[in-house]
């Protein structure tokens, strides 16, 4: 199973692209011909392929009819160029895709706040695509409490929370909100939906984040932190999700989260996809991710795999992500949650099984001994490697391909 998660879009006034844009071709944002084109080329030197495609909104700029038309055709001709089904097309609502005109002219009549907080929603409701895609969910309550929706598949569940749905147009900061009695009402559906013996791959995609990240490109505080975020990672953890998968903030991040309920959950910030981003993270490039899940442990029963990224700069097109550069890497693995102590003991003893045999040892041998150092974070590997060289007298030389050699000191 591969995963697409884009988000972000911004299509519309703000689009770094003139096919993601509603302006005329003048338009100072749009300074990129062929955003869809550039995609297809990387998708076809790179022979990319994805099975599911997961959209962590902000899809529009300003919710806006046409923003919504243009959008479905850019996300359906994705879809083309990677033959996903749109079966296995999901989304969450930004609160860029709300409306603040329709909610004020809504609270103008001096209609109630439910249907005020409706109103918002018209455009993206009446679009045929994006309504198709909620008609294939199990549930599907977006625009009313408890604001979420689920599909689900023989190999998937993806859980979207809409944690735009309680801003509104008069809050100035939009940091979104998850309402404690929407994750009880999910909760109760993810029982009724629950078999004996399942073990599917879940996601819970959002839109803004559930925790403050670093922010290296702008200077102001970070207000935009969704309200009940703990009970947000909670309720993640005490369902068993793989990842969580959000959007908003514009720069990337990967990393996994364990907290008192005992499960590990991997945490993606997508960045954005198509947005024009010189006016807030100068230097900041745009993104797409891959989630391959590869199976999962017989220990822990966690998802084990990885996530490839892309970033796109105006003067280079799509590149593979780097971490110095970019703060996530091209290929981050997933699945083995260990200590740095724990993973340095694993290490020494199988580093010592072959010191005794071998004049060097490559690291896909010391995954045939323990076939979880595959699935270890590579910034905690290298650190746990680079820490045991001195102890056991070797030299880390690199490789090609995620690989490396330890070379025995003389």
């Amino acid at each position: 199973m591969k995963i697409l998660i884009i988000s972000d879009l911004h299509v519309g006034t703000t689009a770094r692209a003139k096919d993601f844009c509603t302006l005329n071709g003048n338009a100072s944002s749009a300074i990129t011909e062929n955003f869809i084109d550039d995609f297809r080329e990387l998708v076809e030197n790179e022979k990319i392929n994805a099975t599911h495609l997961l959209i962590a909104g902000d899809i529009t700029n300003s919710g806006e009819t046409l923003e919504f038309e243009i959008a479905a055709e850019r996300i359906k001709e994705i879809i083309t160029i990677l033959d996903i089904d749109v079966k296995n097309v999901f989304f969450v609502p930004g609160n860029h895709d709300g409306n603040w005109d329709h909610e004020r002219e809504s609270t103008s009549r001096g209609d109630g706040i439910e249907k005020s907080r409706a109103a918002k929603y018209t455009n993206i409701k009446n679009n045929d695509f994006f309504s198709s895609v909620l008609d294939n969910s199990k549930f599907s309550s977006y625009y009313k409490d408890p604001f979420s929706a689920i599909w689900e598949s023989k190999e998937i569940i993806v859980v979207g929370v809409n944690s735009s749905a309680y801003d509104s147009c008069d809050k100035k900061v939009k940091f979104g909100e998850v309402d404690l009695k929407c994750l009880e009402a999910l909760e109760k559906k993810l029982i009724e939906i629950k078999s004996s013996n399942d073990r599917r791959f879940k996601v819970l995609l959002t839109h803004h984040h559930p925790k403050i990240y670093t922010d290296r490109t702008f200077p102001d505080a970070d207000l935009s932190q969704m309200k009940n975020a703990e009970d947000f990672l909670h309720f993640a953890s005490r369902n068993e999700f793989d990842f969580i998968v959000h959007g908003h903030k514009h720069i990337p991040r990967f990393n996994y989260q364990m907290d008192s309920d005992g499960y590990s959950v991997n945490i993606l910030s997508a960045g954005s996809f198509s947005a024009q981003l010189k006016d807030w993270h100068n230097g900041v490039a745009n993104f797409f991710h891959l989630i391959e899940h590869h199976d999962f442990c017989p220990e822990n029963n966690y998802s084990r795999g990885k996530l490839i990224s892309w970033s796109y700069f105006t003067n280079h097109k799509w590149k593979r992500s780097q971490y110095d550069r970019d703060y996530i890497s091209h290929v981050e693995y997933f699945g083995n949650v260990v200590s740095k102590s724990k993973l340095k003991s694993t290490l020494r003893n199988v580093i010592c099984e072959f010191k005794s045999i071998k004049n060097y040892v490559k690291f896909n041998d010391l995954v045939l001994k323990e076939p979880n150092l595959m699935y270890c974070n590579r910034r905690l590997l290298s650190i746990a490697i680079d820490d045991l060289s001195e102890e056991l007298k070797y030299e880390v030389m690199p490789s090609r391909n995620d690989d490396f050699v330890l070379l025995w000191a003389e």
